[in-house]
């Protein structure tokens, strides 16, 4: 263990951000083509969406919106809440030293901050551009290093994307129970034989670290740095990784089957898809259109669109959808308030919330 900690520490993922070591950051102007990009990626979703919602009768949106009784939607919310406290707690073991938690599993105060907010970024930002907040998010709040972080944030999106694969085979039509166990054996098998594999060929094609790497070779050191990371071991960061994606789906196909009159599992199809839309090069202003797509696209991939009306799932997405922003905004703002009530109370508190060596960080909220 201390020489695979050792190795973790070793490999950079990069040059240092600015910030890092104290630095200040840099303050550049956007290029013209950054800007263009920019533009293309608002562009292509609002316009993704309008042709989405062209010709919709709205005149029936308070009628599906009145399928989604009060049960479906209290249920939606708890369901979001436990699975902010899955990512929060896998948070906690993959970027948190052992020796920092001083053996505490539930999330401190800072990672639910650092959590809260980096969501918020995410869903809001085109281009999951809000992925960029999270190395100054882990630096401020924990003072942890840019490269650690980075590594971190690569081997949670690793299985964020390990996870949702499965659970979409899982929803593909006509399965039997036995292949459905066969799909998860192999699935456990892949977990487990991911970190030394991966890592063996990722050590053959880049034996040394260097900061100045560019291109393949940079992304390979980035990807070695979090499979050798001592802590992305914890058999845990799996568990949390599944029960946050299983509450969330469960929760989405509830609110499409209820709103689209088809089964669970229809509505289950349809919520992996406008998930793994994450996953596009192309996104719009908080996923808007592109997200909606997967889910009308999950739908009528399981079950054909005789099952679900058009414009049934994209309402149905939309709602559930605008109904994860919203709890998004109200996350980040109660993390905001409560970093803004740790500075209130003295710079002692506000240096314990940013180290965890410090203060009482390790509390479990």
């Amino acid at each position: 263990m201390a020489a695979g900690r050792a190795v973790g520490r070793r490999w950079p993922v990069g040059p240092a951000a600015p910030g890092a070591h104290g630095g200040q950051a840099m303050s550049s102007k956007p290029t013209l083509k950054q800007r263009i990009r920019l533009v293309l990626t608002w562009l292509i979703g609002l316009g993704l969406l309008g042709w989405l919602m062209h010709k919709l009768d709205w005149s029936v949106l308070p009628q599906i919106l009145s399928r989604i009784d009060a049960a479906i939607w209290l249920g939606a919310a708890a369901c979001i809440v436990v699975s902010y406290a899955f990512r929060a707690s896998r948070m906690q073991l993959v970027l948190v030293e052992p020796h920092e938690r001083r053996g505490r599993i539930l999330p401190s105060r800072a990672v639910w901050r650092v959590m809260l907010i980096h969501n918020a970024a995410i869903n809001l930002l085109p281009m999951r551009g809000g992925e960029l907040s999270f190395p100054w998010l882990a630096r401020r709040e924990l003072g942890q290093p840019v490269s650690r972080s980075v590594a971190a944030l690569m081997w949670m999106r690793i299985q964020d994307l390990g996870v949702l694969l499965l659970l979409a085979a899982l929803a593909w039509p006509g399965l039997s129970l036995a292949v459905h166990a066969a799909l998860v054996a192999v699935w456990l098998l892949g977990v487990v034989l991911l970190q030394p594999v991966a890592g063996r060929v990722l050590r053959l094609l880049v034996p040394t670290a260097s900061v100045q790497a560019t291109g393949w070779r940079k992304a390979a050191g980035a990807l070695r740095a979090a499979l050798e990371e001592p802590s992305h071991n914890h058999p845990l960061t799996w568990f949390c990784t599944l029960g946050n994606w299983a509450v969330k789906l469960a929760a989405g196909s509830a609110m499409l089957a209820a709103v689209c009159h088809v089964s669970f599992g229809t509505g289950w199809a349809g919520a992996v898809g406008g998930e793994l839309t994450a996953i596009l090069p192309i996104q719009g202003p908080a996923s808007l259109g592109t997200y909606e797509a997967g889910v009308k696209g999950g739908m009528a991939w399981i079950a054909g669109l005789g099952a679900a009306a058009p414009q049934e799932a994209v309402l149905g997405a939309l709602a559930w959808h605008l109904m994860l922003i919203a709890a998004s905004v109200i996350g980040a703002a109660l993390a905001g308030f409560s970093h803004l009530r740790a500075a209130a109370a003295g710079p002692e508190d506000a240096a314990g919330a940013r180290d965890p060596k410090q203060g009482d960080n390790s509390a479990p909220v």
